[in-house]
């Protein structure tokens, strides 16, 4: 005797009743993990030392003048940020900007970012981070003293890269620590 249509339908809407009952199951325990816990434990920031604060009565240039450097080698359309950062003791300014009329590879909408680090004390540009700077950096803000384990150079990372969407190229700096710790380096913006 041949079994019915039916036969089959039921049993096949057994096994993708329990498939996905199975992965609602998960999702609801990953969804309660993730809500019961510390967001910066999550994200590492526990980990994270803060930049240090400069003295008010630190000397720096206007960044005017660091704009007029940067417009000697380069067309800024618009300015996105002028922020003043330390890096490795010693203040910089981080600029970041807009050409609109680059013909190069852009960064969405027909747009070039333009990024550039300079002294905050004397307005010279600088050159992106070195090897050596970015693993310097790196350490400064770990909370601990573990050992690098290694120093990976990134230009280009997938959808799935946890540093996915941020500033490249950057040195992804893997600390042996329990927590098996990597620190993300932007070479041309100079931050962790």
């Amino acid at each position: 005797m041949a079994k019915s249509n039916h036969y089959y339908i039921r049993k096949t809407h057994r096994w993708l009743g329990l498939l996905l009952g199975i992965q609602f199951m998960l999702w609801t325990i990953g969804g309660l993990y993730f809500s019961w816990s510390n967001i910066d434990d999550v994200h590492g920031d526990f980990q994270t030392k803060a930049p240090p604060l400069f003295s008010s009565g630190i000397a720096l240039v206007s960044p005017s003048i660091v704009l007029d450097s940067i417009r000697q080698y380069q067309r800024i359309d618009s300015i996105v940020s002028i922020q003043l950062i330390e890096i490795i003791g010693i203040p910089y300014y981080q600029v970041r900007g807009v050409n609109a009329s680059f013909t190069g590879r852009s960064q969405g909408h027909g747009m070039h970012v333009i990024n550039y680090l300079a002294n905050a004390s004397t307005g010279i540009l600088r050159e992106p981070l070195t090897k050596d700077e970015a693993v310097q950096l790196a350490g400064s803000r770990f909370n601990e003293e573990p050992k690098i384990i290694s120093v990976e150079y990134l230009t280009k990372t997938g959808n799935h890269h946890e540093y996915r969407e941020s500033p490249l190229p950057a040195y992804a700096v893997n600390f042996s620590h329990p927590t098996k710790t990597t620190v993300y380096v932007a070479s041309e913006l100079g931050t962790v």
